[in-house]
């Protein structure tokens, strides 16, 4: 054999075991778009299983690029859970042509699903309303029927761990109802009203009763003119504060800046967020929100 060749075929071989070695480390077999996607899988998922996020704590789903290893992680997940084409735009040619139905949980139809079912037995539009909006991991009520939803993918996937799953979901569904109240009880007496920076937050304000006056932004990128500045300084008059994800902060303390507002930092997509040792990741996210919004109606 030629230098030539045997070096070639050495270059080969050292790729192919670069691509191995890609696979192995970065395989997940549960794999979430997001990471508070990824917080309540891992709460479900049996100890054997490996749960990971497909985006990364500091990316951002409204401008993601997707990269190889990227697709290669879709490819190889037996389960692939995100929230939906309308909130991952940019991801949602990769998933149809990488995941197949079997291997693939879409959030926001069991939310249609259940708005369309609220909407035969109500005359009124809020549930209307409510179904425009696509961060739906912030709600107690979708995240029950998320995790009910998860499980039951799990226990297709792996049924041998069936007990194990139905435990933790059993588990995580009673926590989550404490925290529900325990934070509806919190913000129970509070008639402060607040601000938030990116239009996010409707469903969790909505559920637990708390009061906020406007939004900033429709969208995190959303450019703002002088007569908008106006509005919003006329408009923040008396609030409370305005609440900011960490990922756009640095943008919101210079608009707080001008229109006189006190700031508040909540972890939106759990960039920051730290898993405790024990008890669930989920309810522990969820409970950071509440901090953060406490802090806000204690200004």
């Amino acid at each position: 054999m030629k230098l030539s060749e045997t070096r070639g075929l050495v270059v080969s071989l050292i790729v192919l075991l670069g691509q191995l070695f890609l696979s192995t480390q970065s395989r997940a077999d549960v794999l979430s778009s997001i990471r508070p996607l990824q917080l309540l899988a891992s709460d479900l998922a049996p100890q054997s299983v490996r749960s990971d996020a497909l985006l990364g704590p500091s990316d951002s789903p409204h401008h993601y690029a997707l990269k190889p290893r990227d697709l290669l992680k879709l490819q190889q997940a037996e389960l692939f859970i995100w929230v939906g084409p309308e909130f991952e735009s940019l991801i949602a040619k990769a998933v149809e042509k990488q995941v197949d139905d079997q291997h693939l949980l879409t959030l926001d139809k069991l939310a249609d699903a259940e708005l369309h079912s609220a909407n035969k037995h109500s005359s009124n539009n809020h549930a209307h309303q409510h179904g425009q909006e696509t961060h739906l991991w912030l709600s107690f009520v979708h995240s029950r029927q998320f995790a009910e939803r998860i499980a039951e993918k799990m226990i297709q996937h792996y049924p041998k761990q069936q007990a194990q799953i139905k435990q933790k979901l059993d588990n995580l569904l009673s926590d989550l109802d404490r925290e529900y109240h325990r934070a509806k009880t919190l913000f129970s007496s509070s008639d402060k009203a607040f601000a938030v920076y990116h239009d996010a937050w409707g469903l969790y304000v909505n559920e637990l009763g708390l009061k906020q006056k406007f939004a900033v932004n429709q969208l995190p990128d959303q450019q703002l003119h002088a007569r908008q500045l106006y509005e919003l300084k006329t408009q923040a008059r008396g609030l409370s504060c305005l609440i900011a994800d960490v990922d756009e902060f640095q943008a919101a303390q210079k608009l707080a800046a001008r229109i006189d507002m006190q700031l508040v930092e909540v972890d939106l997509l759990a960039a920051r967020f730290s898993v405790p040792a024990e008890g669930s990741a989920y309810v522990a996210y969820m409970k950071s929100i509440a901090d953060g919004f406490q802090r806000c109606i204690e200004l």
